[in-house]
């Protein structure tokens, strides 16, 4: 959910407040739309880590005998990463039926007749968007798939 949270001062943003439920998730990034555009918001490339911390209970008796003793929760001073879902078949085999579509269209887009000698395998845009991260992701998932294919 997304809450306004309030105004900075001096510009034309925002703050906004968001919450939402992680379980069985490492980490993820921000899509958002405004005025019918979409954004995305990676953490420069890096996606949010998610951490997650069971509470610890402490106890402590009062210091008279006519006081009950109380309980306090606190969070530890470490974090455990959470767990992560798998074996999600309805995944799995929407992957299984993409597979050959998949492969034919990236080979299909390899060297098609009238195509500049090279390629290109990050773009130098950082800002509006930041594709520097996705394309260098595609361009080495696209070379793996050449080199276990053809070797």
């Amino acid at each position: 959910a997304a809450s306004y949270s309030a105004p900075i001062s001096g510009s034309n943003y925002e703050y906004w407040t968001f919450s939402a439920s992680i379980n069985g998730i490492k980490e993820f990034y921000i899509k958002y739309e405004v005025s019918g555009k979409t954004y995305y918001d990676n953490n420069n490339s890096a996606n949010y880590q998610v951490s997650t911390s069971k509470p610890t209970t402490t106890t402590a008796t009062a210091t008279t005998t006519t006081a009950p003793s109380t309980s306090t929760t606190t969070p530890p001073s470490s974090s455990e990463p959470a767990t992560f879902p798998t074996g999600n078949s309805t995944i799995s085999s929407w992957i299984k039926k993409q597979e050959g579509i998949s492969r034919f269209a990236m080979l299909r887009n390899i060297n098609p007749p009238g195509s500049a000698t090279g390629f290109i395998a990050a773009s130098l845009s950082t800002a509006g968007p930041d594709y520097y991260y996705a394309w260098t992701r595609d361009a080495a998932l696209t070379s793996n798939v050449i080199v276990y294919e053809y070797n």
